[in-house]
């Protein structure tokens, strides 16, 4: 994710610590282990935070290309024997320009109607989720940030997908088997169009239609047909989004997608 400029403030602090600690070596060689090995780190990070802020067009390139040169110097001055003084230099412009050059376009990067919406569909979720359901809805985050909207919603719909198959994994597959008997024995839509596909892995569950996975949640999960419509209604977007076509959702389409996942899916199927 795009470091926060409360995270960016944290690590300029760090620089500034660093910068003391520097200072109270006047100048002399620099052969303390703790200070050689925070240099290291820091100019690591950076290069980190630095390719997740270009990414994100977060701020002018210039800027990024202005503190990476200093950095990498900074970096490279470790393999050699290097006096305080100097490593101070290569500190100097970048702390004197980082809250103008770096912070301050990040926070109003961070105002922008896409970052703010992006905030707002994870916040939709936060609490409900496993860290591998987060991995996806971090990407629908920062699908959504780019304008990628469609993009989102497929990946919104992973995220729920991924709750539905760990869900069944943990109930076992033989209670999902006698859930697909128990449903395909019924009579009428939609119960009559699901495969009669037993499974015994994960990975011939993942091989399953989505929609055979949703018509034996109702069994599964105890959902009634207004929730399966719905769900239903929502897989039919996510197809959507998937294939060649007119559908040009909104940041607000894809919020309210997001909404009504976490209703359905995440607050219906257990973790």
């Amino acid at each position: 994710m795009i470091p926060s400029s409360d995270q960016l403030e944290s690590f300029f602090e760090r620089l500034n610590k660093l910068d003391r600690d520097l200072a109270k070596l006047k100048g002399a060689e620099v052969r303390n282990i703790v200070i050689i090995a925070e240099i290291k780190a820091v100019s690591k990070e950076w290069l980190r935070i630095s390719e997740a802020l270009r990414v994100a067009e977060a701020l002018p390139q210039e800027n990024l290309n202005f503190a990476d040169a200093h950095f990498k110097e900074l970096f490279q001055c470790t393999s050699a024997r290097t006096r305080a003084s100097a490593y101070q230099k290569k500190l100097a412009p970048v702390l004197s320009s980082s809250t103008d050059r770096i912070v301050v376009p990040v926070i109003r990067f961070e105002g922008s109607p896409s970052q703010v919406a992006s905030r707002q569909l994870l916040g939709e979720f936060v609490g409900k989720v496993t860290a591998e359901e987060n991995a996806y809805l971090e990407e629908a985050a920062r699908c959504l940030s780019s304008r990628c909207n469609r993009a989102a919603i497929i990946m919104l719909w992973a995220a729920a997908i991924s709750r539905i198959h760990g869900a069944i994994e943990k109930l076992g597959f033989n209670a999902y088997n006698e859930a697909l008997d128990q449903t395909t024995q019924k009579k009428g839509n939609p119960f009559n169009r699901v495969s009669k596909t037993s499974v015994t892995s994960l990975p011939e569950l993942q091989r399953c239609r989505d929609f055979d996975l949703l018509v034996v949640g109702m069994a599964l999960w105890k959902y009634d047909l207004q929730v399966f419509e719905e769900l239903d209604r929502l897989l039919g977007i996510r197809n959507s989004a998937a294939h060649p076509g007119m559908l040009k959702p909104s940041a607000l389409d894809v919020q309210q997608y997001a909404s009504k996942v976490g209703s359905c899916i995440f607050e219906v199927v257990p973790a």
